[in-house]
C-alpha cells in the first residue's frame, strides 16, 4: 500500500484535511468585478496616457515660444540700442553743426556789421560833400506827424 504524505497548506503549512477544493465564492466574485470593469480602467488609463502626452507637448510648445519671444525680444532691444545710438551720435552732429552756424553767424554778423558801418560812413562823408552839408555829430529826424481829432473825411460828406 502507498502512504500519501500529509498535505500542508501552502501558505500557512498546516496540514488540510482533505484534497476536495471548497468554492470560494467571494474570490470568484472579486473575480469577476474586476474583469468587468478592466475595459472602463483600460480606457481610462488610455485617456490619462492621451492627457499626459498632451499636456507635455502644451509644455514643449509652451518653452519653444517663450523662446522665440527671449530671442525677439533680444533682438528688438538690440535694434533699440541700435537706435538710440545713432540719436546720441545726431544729437552730438546736430550741437556740433548747431554751435558752428552761430560762431560762424556771429563772425558773419560782426563783418557785417563792420562793413555796413563803413559804407554808411562813406555814405555819409559822399553825400555830405555832394551837397555842401558838413557832417553832423548828431542825426536829425523829421517831425512826427500830427495826430488828427474829428471825424474821418469819409464820413463828413
Amino acid at each position: 500500500r502507498k502512504v500519501v504524505p500529509a498535505l500542508l497548506a501552502p501558505m500557512t503549512q498546516l496540514q488540510l484535511s482533505s484534497r476536495q477544493l471548497q468554492p470560494n465564492i467571494a474570490l470568484k466574485q472579486a473575480v469577476e468585478a474586476f474583469c468587468e470593469g478592466r475595459p472602463l480602467d483600460e480606457r481610462r488609463e488610455r485617456e490619462r496616457q492621451k492627457l499626459k502626452r498632451a499636456c507635455e507637448e502644451q509644455k514643449a510648445m509652451e518653452g519653444e515660444l517663450k523662446s522665440n519671444f527671449s530671442k525677439e525680444i533680444q533682438a528688438m532691444k538690440g535694434q533699440v540700442q541700435q537706435l538710440e545710438d545713432q540719436l546720441g551720435q545726431a544729437k552730438n552732429e546736430l550741437n556740433a553743426a548747431q554751435e558752428k552756424a552761430k560762431a560762424a553767424d556771429t563772425g558773419c554778423r560782426s563783418f557785417l556789421s563792420l562793413e555796413l558801418e563803413e559804407l554808411e560812413r562813406d555814405l555819409a562823408d559822399q553825400s555830405a560833400e555832394e551837397l555842401g552839408f558838413m557832417h553832423l555829430p548828431y542825426a536829425t529826424e523829421l517831425p512826427a506827424e500830427r495826430p488828427r481829432f474829428g471825424r474821418p473825411r469819409s464820413q463828413s460828406a
